[in-house]
């Protein structure tokens, strides 16, 4: 009897021991509930294109958090997201309006959430800009030639004319297009704006102010003239405008010395050096690919990024695309177009019959204008002057539209 009174107490003992721990450890988990409800997260706000990034510091024992958003700080914060199990949440949003921003920790307790305090609430806006339009030229009766500065961030742009007093969308342009588009339209008003594909939305930047087509673009080179020292240099001269417009200082005279490959009179092919020497009035000359060769020797020798290229074949619209650009055009043509081109010497180099087509002049297209129907050139014969357009191409065809530009 005595022994089972005894087992019946220490079992009751050890229950009571039970029931006191177990309200210890309640005790604590009341006394952790109150310490994470009095946690504060601290909200940082970065503002990037077309989004606003909210990052917070970590609250320990927190199993996700709340975001909330308001236009006015004074005035109700809706929750814009839940986040669980992280410490970084990008909000995308297309407007470059002020929100407020503030969030708060929770954790899961006995089926119940409970939250941590808010933290501070901050202000958050988004960057976005307007497309800056430079230019629009009418570069033929139904194409112009579009400029505009890059936006850094966004994947391409939409430009728009306007038809029927609306504006329409008339083609999308990848990123990967250097700010100048040449596009069909036959409009007097565009708008562009830029575009960012984010997890499958688009989103936009502001649109463009509208800008009316212009006929007419100049580029601002520095004259050059061949004469006196080279008076068959019409094209290492052009050559040299181009490399001094693009800021390398060197002469002409350096280029014809030192760079431009040069061959005796009967001995050359105008295609690979310069027949005769600019320096002397009875020499001939050369063609694009040997000003492409001298051009890049010199870039190359300067450790330049830029290249010269042969764009020989190009209709005289389509270099109005590098005018634009702000690009000069290093271009084959007749002295004062006043010269019906014609054939004269006959060479045999290496086996082949070679004809000097006689009137060959180079010059450097640095402009047009369409409703004059002029184009603009250095010429380093005469200086910088207009010429008939239609007179012009005519005489770019006959001598097999040769053309050089860098870039």
């Amino acid at each position: 009897m005595k022994k089972t009174i005894l087992r019946v107490l220490i079992c009751i003992r050890l229950l009571l021991g039970c029931i006191g721990f177990n309200k210890e450890v309640k005790a604590e988990e009341i006394s952790e509930e109150r310490t994470f409800e009095n946690e504060k997260p601290e909200l940082i706000v970065l503002s990037g294109i077309n989004n606003v990034k909210l990052t917070w510091n970590k609250i320990k024992g927190a199993t996700g958090y709340e975001v909330y958003r308001s236009k006015d700080k004074l005035g109700e914060f809706k929750r814009i997201k839940r986040v669980e199990g992280t410490r970084k949440y990008t909000l995308y949003y297309n407007t470059d309006q002020p929100y407020y921003y503030k969030l708060r920790g929770y954790k899961v307790v006995n089926g119940k959430k409970v939250y941590t305090k808010y933290s501070k609430i901050v202000k958050g806006k988004a960057d976005v800009k307007a497309v800056k339009v430079r230019k629009i030229t009418k570069i033929s009766e139904n194409k112009v030639c579009i400029s505009w500065d890059r936006l850094n961030g966004y994947d391409g742009y939409m430009i728009f004319v306007k038809k029927n007093e609306k504006y329409e969308k008339l083609c999308t342009v990848s990123k990967k297009i250097k700010g100048v588009k040449v596009v069909k339209s036959d409009g007097k008003l565009y708008k562009i704006k830029a575009y960012k594909n984010i997890n499958g939305k688009l989103y936009y930047s502001k649109m463009s102010d509208s800008v009316r087509v212009v006929s007419r673009h100049k580029i601002n080179v520095k004259y050059i003239s061949q004469l006196p020292n080279l008076p068959t240099g019409c094209e290492i001269t052009s050559l040299t405008t181009v490399l001094n417009y693009l800021g390398f200082d060197v002469t002409k005279e350096t280029m014809a010395d030192e760079y431009l490959e040069k061959g005796a009179i009967g001995t050359v092919d105008f295609r690979e050096a310069f027949v005769g020497n600019p320096y002397d009035d009875h020499s001939y000359g050369c063609y694009a690919p040997v000003i492409v060769k001298t051009a890049n020797k010199y870039l190359s020798e300067n450790k330049s990024d830029l290249r010269a290229y042969d764009m020989s074949g190009k209709n005289l619209t389509e270099l109005y695309k590098y005018v634009c650009e702000g690009k000069p055009v290093v271009i084959w043509n007749t002295t004062k177009m006043n010269q019906e081109p014609f054939y004269t010497t006959t060479w045999n180099i290496n086996g082949k019959n070679i004809r000097w087509l006689c009137g060959e002049h180079c010059m450097v297209l640095i402009g047009f204008d369409l409703d004059r129907n002029v184009v603009i050139v250095s010429d380093p014969m005469v200086g910088k002057v207009e010429y008939d357009r239609e007179l012009f191409e005519k005489r770019y065809i006959q001598f097999f539209k040769q053309a050089v530009v860098i870039e």
